[in-house]
């Protein structure tokens, strides 16, 4: 990808800014605790717009759609000229990193709420875009100002015992006979893969993602998005109006979404029964015992049992404090100390038992019928 020019470096800092913009002195004493360290409340008054930041919109550039970049680097563009900014938020001729703090905010605000489309889409596409790099690394703002700390190094060393991450061997896909193929690796696809493992058959499983060594898993966000997500997390539906985080790994979405562990809404099952004759969805039927089995396998827990991260116990302390109702959901993670904050694919998939079907692979018998 052609790198990005100074200009449009420029506006990037200048949206993100806005998006995300530093608090006046009077909003920050009315904000911080008074408990607070000084680190903390000097960095609710940072720009979240850092090299750091810019960087992270580039690289993130790179793994979207070439159709979308060129969407994207158009509208930068537009916003760097005083026509174009003009025609895409509606305010009087400058370009849009020339404009104060509160004339930006104005025009975000303006093609957000836009009858047009292709300004609203633009708009949804660059705030993606921008929040997802603005807290990129340790040391962005938000990450300070919010209390965020670093994952402890205990969390990822030593290394995991070979049974407990994924072994992948070499495999020609155009040699050898297989009785099965399966494509993709996900909740569907393993679990197709195992079953029909266990009844016998010489399996092949086609995955397009690069598998990622536990030894390569550090705890970091942004890394995390770079190397599970699909486009790096910017994946939207065709109006951009609402963010679709979809796997890009070996292990389909149970990569990314293997701890909260939700079943299927009674009133979803009886709908399925009532509307299209699946029988195996009445109450006490099939799809509950499986169901049941899969709570089973993955120990799933409920309630006070629960462990929060960060983000988690941040919503829910917001929740409480604000009057707005919160629940639990269940989560298929054991973890009980401060590790649990920084818990993500890497500790669910190489150091604890919430990937039985990956982590049995190694020394299943069954399991040399199957590869990758």
């Amino acid at each position: 990808m052609k790198p990005l020019t100074p200009a449009e470096r420029a506006t990037f800092a200048a949206l993100i800014e806005a998006l995300m913009p530093p608090l006046t002195e009077e909003e920050t004493e009315a904000l911080a605790d008074p408990a607070w360290p000084a680190a903390r409340r000097i960095a609710l008054a940072e720009s979240a717009a850092r090299p750091a930041s810019i960087d992270a919109v580039e690289r993130c550039l790179g793994r979207v759609l070439p159709e979308e970049r060129l969407e994207l680097r158009i509208a930068l563009a537009a916003l760097d000229t005083s026509l174009g900014a003009a025609a895409l938020c509606g305010l009087p001729l400058k370009p849009f990193s020339k404009r104060t703090l509160a004339e930006r905010d104005a025009a975000l605000r303006g093609m957000a709420s836009s009858a047009l489309g292709v300004r609203r889409k633009a708009f949804h596409a660059l705030k993606r875009l921008c929040l997802r790099c603005a807290a990129d690394g340790a040391d962005a703002p938000i990450k300070r100002a919010s209390g965020w700390r670093p994952p402890p190094p205990s969390l990822f060393g030593p290394p995991p015992p070979p049974t407990a991450s994924v072994d992948l061997p070499e495999v020609d896909p155009t040699k050898g006979r297989w009785d099965v193929v399966v494509v993709g690796s996900g909740c569907g696809g393993g679990v197709v893969a195992e079953t029909l493992c266990d009844a016998g058959l010489r399996v092949l499983v086609l995955e397009k993602a690069a598998p990622l060594p536990s030894q390569e898993c550090d705890g970091d966000e942004g890394k995390g998005f770079d190397r599970l997500y699909e486009r790096c997390g910017l994946v939207a539906t065709a109006d951009g109006s609402l963010g679709v985080l979809a796997a890009d790994a070996v292990g389909g979405g149970s990569a990314i979404n293997w701890a909260c562990s939700l079943r299927t809404p009674r009133k979803v099952l009886d709908e399925w029964r009532r509307d299209h004759g699946l029988a195996w969805c009445a109450e006490g039927g099939a799809m509950d015992a499986a169901l049941d089995w899969a709570e089973a396998k993955l120990e799933v827990l409920r309630g006070d049992a629960v462990t929060h991260n960060f983000a988690n116990a941040a919503l829910l302390e917001g929740a409480k404090a604000t009057g707005l109702g919160a629940r639990v959901a269940p989560q298929a993670f054991r973890r009980t100390d401060e590790t649990a904050w920084y818990a993500s694919r890497s500790a669910g998939t190489t150091r604890s038992r919430r990937s039985p079907r990956r982590g049995r692979r190694v020394d299943h018998p069954k399991r040399r019928r199957s590869d990758f």
